[in-house]
């Protein structure tokens, strides 16, 4: 691997419980439809074949649970991969800032601000919307 890689990893690493969570929790909401599948064999052998009213009753319960089960991992999986993802890209940013500030003078006289070539659209952006702004008509109040 690169040393560019290795540094973006080392991003993930204070956050490697998190992420191992995340796993865990991906693979419970994988699993989650196999449970239901093995419901419906449970209802064609035990409820339809056998009679069995019981777990008629208990089957729409199991299936509500396990539907509100996927809910809640999928839920607590997201929330905990965007904390995550903030805060590496809140490190980045830091880490960037801080490089910004420790170059000299010289590199931000002889740098623009933004690159063409990189196709950030800034720029543009900001000079497109003075442009629209400046052309609007003046409109006197109606008394």
């Amino acid at each position: 691997m690169t040393s560019a890689t290795n540094r973006f990893l080392g991003l993930f690493r204070p956050h490697l419980k998190g992420l191992v969570l995340g796993t865990v929790l991906l693979v419970i909401a994988a699993n989650i439809p196999a449970a239901i599948v093995v419901l419906i064999k449970v209802v064609l052998d035990d409820v339809l074949i056998k009679q069995d009213h019981a777990t008629l009753v208990a089957m729409p319960f199991a299936v509500a649970g396990l539907y509100g089960l996927s809910a809640l991992v999928n839920i607590s999986r997201g929330l905990l991969t965007k904390s995550i993802s903030f805060k590496v890209v809140e490190r980045l940013r830091v880490e960037l800032m801080e490089q910004y500030l420790r170059l000299g003078v010289a590199y931000h006289q002889h740098t623009p601000p933004v690159s063409k070539s990189a196709g950030w659209p800034t720029t543009s952006t900001t000079s497109n919307t003075r442009s629209r702004v400046s052309r609007r008509p003046f409109r006197s109040p109606s008394p």
